[in-house]
């Protein structure tokens, strides 16, 4: 019979376990195309030719200064959303609501800190918690997809607070 001391010993060697092989760095996976954001998803690559390309909207209407969806930024190890954030998100959520025709990429990013896996799924949880904000706000989830990025591709290069901080992102992108 298992004791609820042989259990405890159990769960800590197993979370010791976790962290020692966590601490190995692995090769980076390719990343895979990703499907259409919107159309028929049925179709492969060959049928409809290139992915579509994702693009940054021009004009106004809802968007930030420069005409953008607006990047979102995350604090260390973090996928919560920051209160100095929310008024991006809030200016993404409105162009969204004002398009409804628009379909978006979330996609998550993180710093170059902590393993690829660990990255992957931290870069998730920022995208995922970015889509849970606009579908909040009234925007339809058939017309958001998240991805992540992890570590990949970078907003900038260089290992200093600065270029972490840039980072540690959720890019909005929409399809053409």
């Amino acid at each position: 019979m298992i004791t609820r001391h042989k259990l405890t010993i159990l769960a800590t060697i197993l979370c010791f376990s976790v962290v020692a092989l966590g601490g190995c760095r692995r090769a980076k996976k390719p990343s895979a195309p990703l499907p259409p954001l919107t159309g028929d998803t049925s179709k492969s690559e060959e049928d409809i030719g290139e992915t579509p390309e994702r693009v940054r909207p021009t004009g106004k209407g809802g968007l930030g200064d420069d005409g953008r969806l607006v990047t979102v930024y995350f604090d260390f190890d973090k996928s919560n959303i920051r209160s100095d954030q929310i008024d991006s998100l809030g200016t993404n959520a409105k162009y969204l609501l004002d398009h409804p025709d628009q379909s978006v990429l979330i996609e998550g990013h993180c710093d170059e800190r902590g393993t690829n896996e660990y990255n992957f799924a931290l870069g998730e949880r920022r995208a995922n918690a970015c889509s849970s904000f606009l579908i909040s706000r009234g925007v339809p989830a058939k017309n958001i997809q998240v991805v992540s990025k992890g570590e990949e591709e970078p907003a900038t290069l260089g290992s200093n607070e600065a270029a972490w901080a840039k980072n540690r992102r959720a890019e909005f992108l929409l399809a053409e």
